[in-house]
């Protein structure tokens, strides 16, 4: 059963002694999220009369569950739902959101969520003037993160040769792990990444997806990502995938059960083919791709919902029994501990020097464009 707990300056949780050789840090999470929707639209008008009919739902009954060293792929169409699933389970989406998400059995809100997680934008966000150092510097001091602590990021992502590399000169997939080393600084214990790979070549990409695999499994964090069209070498790297269309999950699971899912209703992997096209192709619209006609896709659409709530539960109730008291008493511990994050003075010099330095690099095309338009 799920314990909703919330913060208190007043609790005290009784946490068993860790077994030797092992840390807090180690200590498994199981991320679940239930019958999770999001609907857009508020059907407002100047009258403020609602309008059920205008509201749509682009995320309907969503329910999975996450735990450390997993790499999970949300995949499907363009407008399916993939960063909105990725945003709600975050808890960093500020639309109509219902259902509930849970960390080691715990409701957790959106403050706390950003406490245990870190989120990874598909677009990125460093100035292309600054160095990788110099980007890092800044966000670890707005976090209140140590310098030993950042110098472990860039030993860990291989950015030591580029450390005092501008970001202007860095190929795509370094980018990527500029943006990737920014969420790190506070070792997150879930990690969600929006489209890593949009925008590389296949090796960039397959480098990247590596990377996540091996924090999933050597840092022991739960790292879920969209993606688009992976290659078969991309996808043999991910533990689990999630396929969506239309805001529904047609197939949660491992990776490597989702052939054998796909046969029981009779939709064998061809031969020769990349599986996650395959099964990209299945879930999207039968009236845009020729794999099966509409009555055999209706009926294996059926079958699927109903397995995948099964097998859902299952999954849950599995991962559940793995979790004890301890592990709650961790996340307690760490939600209850004294985050050092920087105040909005030292928020303002910071963003002031960032903002100079940025001018003075920029110089001359700051006075070009102000020649232009004068």
């Amino acid at each position: 059963m799920a314990i909703d707990f919330e913060l208190n300056d007043s609790i005290r949780i009784y946490k068993p002694a860790a077994e030797e050789g092992t840390t807090s840090a180690s200590s498994p999470v199981l991320l679940e999220w239930m019958n999770l929707s999001v609907r857009i639209g508020s059907g407002r008008t100047w009258s403020f009369k609602k309008k059920p009919a205008d509201s749509a739902y682009i995320l309907k009954h969503a329910t999975g569950a996450v735990r450390s060293g997993d790499l999970v792929a949300v995949m499907g169409s363009s407008g399916s739902g993939k960063t909105t699933m990725l945003a709600a389970v975050s808890m960093r989406l500020t639309a109509d959101v219902q259902g509930s998400v849970l960390i080691n059995g715990l409701f957790v809100n959106p403050t706390q969520m950003k406490r245990l997680s870190g989120f990874v934008p598909q677009f990125e966000i460093a100035l292309n003037s600054l160095t990788v150092r110099e980007h890092l510097t800044f966000v670890a001091k707005l976090k209140g993160v140590g310098r030993a602590q950042m110098k472990s990021v860039i030993n860990e992502l291989n950015l030591e040769q580029c450390a005092s590399t501008r970001i202007s000169h860095l190929s795509g997939g370094e980018r990527k792990k500029v943006n990737l080393a920014g969420e790190l600084l506070t070792e997150p214990d879930v990690l969600f990444c929006d489209e890593p790979t949009t925008g590389l070549d296949s090796f960039s990409a397959l480098a990247v997806i590596n990377t996540l695999r091996k924090l999933a499994k050597d840092s022991r964090k739960a790292v879920i990502c969209t993606i688009h069209h992976p290659t078969s070498d991309i996808f043999e790297c991910f533990s689990d995938v999630i396929l969506l269309n239309r805001g529904r999950t047609y197939y949660q699971g491992p990776t490597v059960e989702a052939t054998s899912f796909f046969e029981s209703i009779s939709l064998p992997l061809p031969i020769n083919c990349n599986p996650a096209d395959y099964y990209f192709k299945l879930v999207c619209d039968s009236d845009t791709y020729d794999y099966v006609d509409s009555s055999e896709s209706l009926a294996g659409e059926s079958r699927n919902r109903q397995e995948i709530v099964r097998k859902c539960q299952r999954e849950n109730v599995a991962k559940k029994s793995l979790m004890g008291p301890y592990q709650q008493g961790d996340v307690i511990d760490k939600l209850c501990r004294n985050t050092s994050y920087a105040c909005w003075l030292s928020q303002l010099y910071l963003l002031l020097h960032r903002g100079i330095l940025d001018s003075i690099r920029n110089l001359r095309e700051y006075v070009i464009v102000t020649f232009l338009f004068l």
